[in-house]
């Protein structure tokens, strides 16, 4: 037993002296050269890759436009609660799934949302394909647009 601890050591010891030999042999120039870069080229560099770059004043301009525009939107679009219900949007809902629910808690849920109409198709859905096993908990926004496999795999991700 003594050898193997002496063997051990001996091992961690040689392992600490190569890291210590490669750190100070790392060559600190090309790391220097890294952090050396002006202002110009990290702006071309980042308008190469898709960036925008723009300026301490020229950010707040645009806040400041965005906040005009903001305030005037209201005014300009307002629209009647009909004409909300005609929009061919489809309806969405955050479905809160919290600790201690289980799969037929979740389908009713789903079905007073109105985003299913049967919960007993869906529950089963669920329990059959395997999905009950891994549902999340946490916040999740759905639709009634989507099906069975889609709403499954939202909760289950």
């Amino acid at each position: 037993m003594k050898h193997t601890v002496r063997v051990f050591a001996l091992g961690l010891l040689t392992a600490a002296a190569i890291c210590a030999v490669a750190y100070w042999l790392e060559d600190k120039e090309a790391n220097e050269s890294k952090a050396d870069i002006t202002t110009e080229e990290m702006v071309s560099s980042l308008k190469k890759e898709g960036y925008h770059v723009l300026t301490e004043e020229e950010h707040q301009q645009l806040q400041s436009e965005s906040e005009t525009n903001a305030s005037a939107e209201p005014d300009e679009s307002e629209t009647t609660p009909q004409e909300e219900q005609q929009s061919d949007s489809p309806r969405t809902f955050a479905l809160s799934i919290e600790s201690g629910m289980n799969s037929r808690d979740i389908s009713e849920t789903l079905a007073e949302a109105n985003i299913i109409e049967e919960p007993d198709e869906f529950d089963s859905y669920l329990k059959e394909n395997d999905y009950s096993r891994y549902i999340q908990t946490g916040q999740f926004d759905v639709s009634e647009n989507m099906n069975f496999k889609q709403l499954a795999d939202t909760i289950t991700n």
